[in-house]
């Protein structure tokens, strides 16, 4: 599943997450008057990670494309981890460190008046502004210049419809491990309650601006009801588990394995899809008591090959792996 979306989930994951951190640094050190540049890059590290486990619970549950979904929880794994990778280099610079790639790379407060109130609010609500329209943004180069550059990519996984990137490049909502580096700051880190300050706009604008209109932009672009339900992939992955046992009993029956117990199993199995099909269950255990060794051994073959297809159909993304 992970592997297979290996290259968008990169793309968001570490190349959303550094180009943010640079945007945003660039913005907020533009805007904000006296803001060192190590201080800038932090808050842009700390804002750069979005909440992708927020927007896949939604989307999950208007059931989109399944690898929308698949992308947006593989991002959440890589994401939070970038972020404060890129949060704690801008930290050691603003404390007076040198900075160092090997040492990037190696562990992958009150507003004081009220102008100054309304400036900072001003320029929290541009940074806001800035870190939604960066993923926006992102995600299509991200999506087409590979594709453009590559014939044998066009090939094996074609362009993806405008729809389903912008859903993407909305779910950018931000939560939890922003919060958390921002309250981690030291308490003489330059800036510190600004940055505070950023951040919670930030934070409270995403969830509001792209969390409360997410499903309004599902339903807009005709992508809720795209996704399988749990039911629909648990019937899929039952009936693909009866043909993996089918193949299975024809490559036994060709090894010399006895006619009779693969007539047998060939019964058993099709009972169990039938079973499948009306919610019951079968005693496994019940029905082979009486069978021989020979048949016992395919059977043990048989549920082998299952549980093979069933990791298959998670690879590609067909069915969660909550199901297996």
């Amino acid at each position: 599943m992970f592997a297979s979306n290996a290259r968008p989930i990169a793309t968001l994951a570490l190349g959303l997450v550094l180009v943010t951190t640079l945007v945003v640094g660039w913005v907020a050190h533009s805007i904000f008057p006296g803001l060192p540049w190590a201080a800038a890059f932090a808050l842009g590290a700390i804002i750069s990670p979005p909440d992708a486990i927020a927007a896949s619970a939604v989307t999950q549950r208007l059931r989109v494309p399944r690898r929308v979904v698949v992308i947006l929880e593989g991002e959440s794994l890589l994401n939070d981890a970038s972020g404060l990778v890129a949060y704690r280099v801008a930290l050691g610079v603003a404390a007076g460190q040198h900075f160092s790639v090997s040492a990037a790379v190696s562990p992958f407060a009150i507003i004081a008046t009220e102008e100054q109130l309304l400036r900072n609010s001003f320029g929290a609500f541009v940074i806001l502004a800035v870190t939604i329209a960066v993923q926006l943004i992102w995600v299509f180069p991200a999506a087409w210049i590979p594709r453009l550059l590559s014939a044998k990519l066009r090939e094996r996984d074609p362009t993806p419809p405008v729809g389903p990137l912008l859903l993407i490049g909305w779910t950018g909502m931000r939560g939890v491990v922003s919060l958390a580096a921002a309250m981690a700051l030291p308490s003489d880190f330059p800036f510190r309650n600004l940055i505070l300050f950023v951040v919670f706009v930030v934070i409270l604008g995403t969830l509001v601006v792209q969390g409360l209109s997410l499903p309004w932009l599902v339903r807009k672009l005709k992508l809720s009801g795209l996704g399988p339900s749990t039911s629909q992939q648990e019937l899929y992955a039952r009936l693909a588990m009866l043909a993996a046992s089918n193949l299975n009993l024809d490559q036994r029956q060709s090894q010399g394995v006895g006619a009779n117990e693969i007539e047998y199993l060939r019964s058993h199995f099709r009972a169990q899809a039938d079973s499948w099909l009306m919610r019951l269950e079968l005693d496994d255990e019940s029905i082979l008591e009486s069978q021989s060794p020979v048949c016992h051994k395919a059977f043990t073959g048989v549920l082998t090959a299952q549980r093979h297809r069933l990791h298959e159909l998670v690879r590609q993304s067909i069915i969660e792996e909550t199901l297996v």
